[in-house]
């Protein structure tokens, strides 16, 4: 098993389509950010940051299902696990939460979200 884990989680670096940029400032943050591990298989979360309460909607391309969710760091809840998407609800303890995929071939992806008091 190998596990990457993106540069958005080291240095709250999230890649928005073409650029890179920094968690929390310029306009990437509504954009999608994904994740993947050697090409086996990808995940997507709709957004790079959100407000305690509010959601984020995760999308697994690839992989071999069932995939199984977890967090790895920070708090939230993730919910309405059906085939390959989760929705992760923030809690209301702010900063990094690193959600972790993994799929039936044990092969583990994981994502970064940021957690901000108001966007």
């Amino acid at each position: 098993m190998r596990v990457v884990v993106s540069l958005a989680f080291l240095g709250l670096l999230a890649g928005c389509g073409r650029e890179v940029c920094v968690m929390g400032i310029g306009d990437c943050n509504e954009k999608p950010i994904t994740t993947t591990q050697s090409g086996k298989f990808e995940v997507t979360a709709d957004k790079t940051r959100v407000e305690p309460g509010n959601t984020i909607t995760l999308t697994v391309r690839g992989g071999r299902a069932p995939f199984r969710y977890s967090l790895v760091e920070g708090d939230g809840r993730i919910e309405n696990k059906t085939g390959n998407t989760a929705v992760f609800t923030a809690s209301s303890k702010l900063g990094v939460v690193l959600i972790r995929v993994r799929d039936d071939r044990d092969e583990v992806v994981e994502i970064p979200i940021l957690c901000v008091d108001k966007l």
